[in-house]
């Protein structure tokens, strides 16, 4: 027979999962330029990352071509620069509307650390008030508080 666990620890171990992917994909995202170089750059973006597979939209099928050749020197350079996890496979995959968000990602200036709202503070510790476990109720609450600074984006 097979171990009961808890709950709160499989939650936590899911949830711990999922933010690390979405940091892991915010961290290639800002050396993307530097791996792949300025003209390749202004046609791709890492979309997702899962599974130790990384999905990148390109805005025209010729850089689709071309990123695809290049994936094991791309994947070189990814692993060398990002030592949390081993890319074993990146998918380039043609979608045009990835040309709007790269123009305005370049059109937006940097801003400091952003600040959560008291609203949204307090309404993020109402949702985690209800969990019995400290170190659950700690994890969910950093999960909403980085999702909402990911959805205002």
């Amino acid at each position: 027979m097979s171990k009961i666990k808890k709950l709160s620890g499989a939650i936590n171990i899911f949830l711990n999962k999922q933010f690390s992917n979405a940091l892991l994909l915010l961290k290639i995202r800002k050396i993307w330029e530097r791996i792949v170089g300025k003209a390749i750059f202004s046609h791709s973006l890492p979309y997702n990352i899962a599974n130790n597979r990384l999905l990148v939209y390109v805005d025209d099928n010729i850089w689709v071509s071309e990123l695809a050749l290049r994936e094991a020197e791309i994947k070189s350079k990814l692993n060398s620069y990002v030592k949390d996890i081993k890319i074993e496979k990146i998918f380039f995959k043609f979608n045009p509307q990835i040309k709007i968000k790269i123009k305005q990602n370049k059109n937006t200036p940097q801003r400091p650390n952003p600040i959560l709202s008291k609203e949204k503070e307090a309404e993020i510790d109402k949702i985690v008030s209800v969990i019995e476990d400290a170190g659950l109720r700690e994890a969910l609450k950093t999960y909403f508080i980085n999702i909402s600074f990911l959805q205002k984006d």
